[in-house]
């Protein structure tokens, strides 16, 4: 099973992404125990790149998260397995970090290609999907209809060809058949980020010009 989904508009030698195991198989041996922890394994194969296994948790029900407690850990250039563990003797109670207050976590900004230190325009801001007339930097009615033209994201998951990482806002299938679906959409309109401080985004212009 992959355990991460690369961004595409991640230009640089990182890789950040998550997987959905909820309706697999395998969450049947959740949550992880000493007896039966978790890895994730990692091999560079590509010669003079060298690197380190940065962060590795698994996700609960709520807001706990079981983080790795052995990273980092050094990659060697074309060496062997390295390992992240997972346990769940090391838990945090916390949501991950959305460092420009609008609204999104920093993983869920890396995976939709949007800057997570930048929290206004089309580039920082992943609710801020359309930038024509006057919904530049505001969230509007056509950052909803932006799903359904010119081209239609509603309804796709990777691999399709009208398939767009920037639209799949609440990443994963969830409970729906398709990456894309209504609870994207419904994330614009109920969003309520600290920069609003926690007031309702939608029909709102970001508070800052969008770099």
């Amino acid at each position: 099973m992959s355990v991460w989904t690369p961004s595409t508009n991640d230009g640089t030698d990182d890789l950040v992404g998550y997987v959905d195991i909820t309706p697999a198989d395998c969450s049947t041996f959740l949550p992880p125990t000493v007896p039966q922890p978790w890895y994730l394994r990692v091999r560079d194969v590509f010669n003079e790149d060298v690197g380190t296994l940065e962060e590795f948790e698994l996700v609960l029900a709520g807001p706990q998260r079981c983080i790795a407690a052995d990273l980092p850990v050094a990659i060697p250039d074309v060496g062997g397995f390295v390992y992240g563990q997972v346990d769940c003797s090391v838990a945090a109670n916390a949501t991950p970090l959305d460092g420009d207050g609008d609204g999104f976590e920093n993983p869920v900004e890396l995976y939709v290609g949007t800057d997570a230190t930048v929290p206004c325009g089309v580039s920082g801001w992943p609710a801020d999907i359309s930038a024509a007339g006057f919904s530049l930097n505001k969230l509007d009615v056509l950052d909803i209809t932006a799903f359904l033209a010119p081209v239609r994201r509603l309804g796709s998951s990777p691999g399709d060809v009208d398939f767009s990482i920037r639209h799949d806002l609440v990443p994963g299938k969830g409970p729906f058949t398709d990456f894309v679906n209504v609870q994207d959409i419904t994330k614009i309109i109920v969003l309520a980020p600290p920069m609003f401080g926690g007031q309702r985004a939608f029909h709102r212009t970001c508070p800052l010009t969008p770099e």
